[in-house]
């Protein structure tokens, strides 16, 4: 798993630990092997949904920007990797939007509207694809943007 996601073994226990305290997780089962005692969790909710703990879409929730700054040193992370070819990615498949765009505020809620839009239509097409097995590429989606000075 800490190979999935990219995270030290010290990382994913810390935020299995989090997430257990704050009941999204639960405890399934333990099991010894040399010694060690292997713990098996399972989610609370048959569904949890990022919308709810989203800082964009939750406004400036000061809670969450630990959780965000995470969020994006692993995207980051991911990108060093296909830089440094540790990862190998076919460019033809790489769709990249960079750059700094003067926004009204108007213009900002509109765009606030697309990114959950994108996020919506993501979502339901990763639950189609696997939940009927149809084939398709595992792509990482990373779109971040904060005002800028």
């Amino acid at each position: 798993m800490t190979d999935q996601l990219h995270l030290s073994p010290s990382k994913v226990r810390y935020h299995l630990t989090e997430l257990e305290k704050v009941g999204l997780i639960k405890i399934d089962r333990t099991e010894e092997k040399n010694g060690i005692i292997q713990k098996f969790y399972r989610t609370v909710a048959k569904r949890i949904s990022l919308e709810k703990v989203t800082p964009f879409i939750n406004k400036d929730d000061t809670n969450l920007s630990r959780g965000l700054k995470e969020s994006m040193i692993i995207s980051l992370n991911r990108s060093v990797q296909v830089l440094a070819g540790q990862e190998i990615v076919d460019t033809a498949d790489v769709n990249q939007i960079t750059g700094e765009y003067f926004l009204n505020a108007q213009e900002v809620e509109k765009f606030k509207q697309m990114i959950k839009d994108l996020y919506s239509f993501l979502n339901e097409a990763n639950q189609k694809n696997l939940t009927q097995n149809q084939e398709g590429k595992k792509y990482h989606v990373n779109l971040t943007a904060f005002k800028s000075s």
